[in-house]
Order: structure tokens, then sequence, then C-alpha cells
């Protein structure tokens, strides 16, 4: 096991206990047991007086410990019951991830560039997943922003930015994988002040559903190379300024 958690990135890795708090000792002590799977989702954490006896701390340490896996989502508690491991929650445990990125200020071109190899590499599994009735699903949604481009005398860009987050959105649920969909609601997010630039100008200049539909018929056709071509060709033009 020790082997195991020596190749995963330092910030998951447990560390020394010279280096830890009692509470750090109590967070890493569960966290290496359900990185090694003796913890399952849904398995109950042995009492707090248990814990401090094993690990040699303080109950006040292990209830500290506690409430900070309960905050990231990691346990629950149930009163009169006990601690238990969490089902799992990715849209949950990708926030920390979300505002990380966002407070690390990387540039719109490391962020589009990011965007752009998230979503070409994913296209070959969406492909293989995604029913016709999910395509007739996404074309309404494209249908929905071009009546609402072509309604509006003064174009509404937080409106529009939110139709082209849930086209994207729909294509990450067709994977049919819940991280991978995460993930790439995770990279949206970063996108959102790039997207809502694309809506800032003229109804001639907006390009979002004739690329969308581009898209859209490439997946009809289950043409993974003419997908790929189509978000290439979507993302450029979408932020070529």
């Amino acid at each position: 096991m020790q082997d195991f958690l020596y190749f995963l990135p330092k910030i998951f890795r447990p560390q020394t206990k010279l280096r830890l708090s009692a509470k750090d000792i109590v967070i890493n002590h569960v966290k290496s047991k359900i990185l090694s799977r003796e913890l399952l989702p849904g398995d109950k954490l042995p009492i707090e007086d248990k814990l401090a006896e094993q690990l040699q701390v303080g109950r006040g340490s292990v209830r500290e410990a506690i409430k900070v896996l309960q905050s990231i989502g990691v346990v629950d508690i149930k009163r009169g019951s006990g601690t238990f491991v969490t089902q799992g929650d990715i849209s949950k445990a990708l926030e920390p991830l979300l505002f990380s990125v966002i407070l690390s200020q990387l540039s719109e071109d490391q962020i589009i560039e990011l965007r752009f190899m998230f979503e070409t590499a994913i296209f070959e599994n969406i492909i293989n997943n995604i029913s016709e009735k999910q395509i007739d699903s996404l074309e309404s949604q494209i249908n929905t922003m071009q009546k609402e481009i072509e309604s509006s005398e003064d174009l509404d860009a937080q409106r529009l930015v939110e139709l082209d987050f849930d086209f994207h959105a729909s294509l990450a649920e067709a994977a049919d994988n819940p991280l991978v969909e995460g993930l790439y609601r995770v990279i949206l997010c970063l996108s959102f002040p790039f997207m809502k630039q694309d809506y800032a100008g003229a109804k001639s200049e907006i390009t979002a559903v004739s690329n969308h539909r581009m898209i859209c018929a490439a997946l009809r056709a289950r043409d993974i190379n003419k997908a790929k071509e189509s978000i290439s060709y979507s993302m450029w033009h979408s932020h070529k300024h």
C-alpha cells in the first residue's frame, strides 16, 4: 500500500508523522484507509475513543479531524449511529479543484488549450455512448439559442452563456462517465468569462449556433474525425479574439 501511495501526486500522499498535527494524523489515517479500499463508501468509522487510542491522539483531535473530513464530503455524521464514509459526490469533490485553478490565475490561452484538449479527447467516448434521443435534445437546445438571438433586440450575454454551457454540459452527460462529466463542467466554468465575450458583439458575429449544429451533425453521422474538426473549428472561431 505504501508503494501505491508513493506514486500519487504529493498533495494526495500521506505526510510523515513528524510534520503532522494530531488532527492531521487522524485525517491522514482515514485518507489512507480509503485510498487502500480498506474503508469503502457506506462503511462506518471506528468510534472516537477507539481512533484516539489507536492513533495515540486526543479525542478532541479526532473530533476536529472528523469535522474537516465532513466539510470536504469524505464522511457523513449520523446522530446516534456514528460516522460513515460517504457514497461520493463528484460535483462536490471537484469544487475545491475549480477554485484552486481559478485562484492560480491561468491565462485565457491556457484555459482554452485545456478545454480543447479535453473536448477532443472525450469525443470518441461521446460518439460511442450518445443516443439519437440525446442528439435530438442537443438540437432542441441549439434551436432555443437561435430563437433567443433572433428575438432579442439587445442580446442577453449571460443568458446565451448559460445556454452554451447547457449544450456542452449535455455533451458531457452523454459521455456516460460521472468523472468525465464533472471534470468537463469544471473546465466549462473556467471558460465562463471568455464565453461571455463571445456574445458581447453584434448578432452577426455570433457563431455558436452554426458551430453547435456542426457538432451535432458529426455526432449524428457517428464521424469521430468530423466531430473533432467541428470542436477545433468552434474553439478557434469563438476565441480568435
